[in-house]
């Protein structure tokens, strides 16, 4: 479920058109896709290692360098849809054997596109009293 994009040819576009105006010569109204967005900065020095969960499926391996940032979206099956996102992140704290794991549920925010501008903001950062140990903050 981690943010995709499609990518459609000037030709292919044009040819729809055509077909539109020939099958169906009313106005055509553009399809409107809305989608729930959320994103995690990696806002500290280290390379994070976690395991997220996404709309209650299974926990799978992701990585974050400092300074890289996933995006999570989930598009809505129809409109007026209103589906949360839910994605859990697992994580240890510390970097250690997984003495201090930690669980979070990351919102998203409604959104026409997927872009990370449009969702709701997330980082992991270091402990303002050990720099050593890291948390997941709102930052927006």
């Amino acid at each position: 479920m981690k943010t995709f994009a499609a990518i459609a040819t000037a030709s292919a576009v044009a040819a729809v058109a055509v077909t539109a105006t020939v099958v169906a010569p009313a106005p055509a109204q553009a399809d409107n896709f809305f989608f729930t967005v959320a994103c995690l900065h990696n806002q500290t020095k280290y390379n994070i290692k976690y395991q997220d969960s996404q709309n209650g499926g299974a926990f799978t391996p992701s990585f974050l360098a400092p300074g890289q940032t996933m995006v999570y979206s989930l598009k809505y099956k129809r409109a007026n849809d209103r589906s949360p996102l839910r994605v859990i992140v697992s994580f240890d704290a510390d970097g250690g054997a997984g003495r201090f794991n930690r669980r979070i549920r990351l919102a998203g925010y409604a959104a026409t596109g997927q872009s990370c501008r449009e969702g709701k903001q997330y980082a992991f950062r270091p402990e303002p009293r050990d720099a050593r140990m890291i948390r997941i903050q709102e930052i927006d």
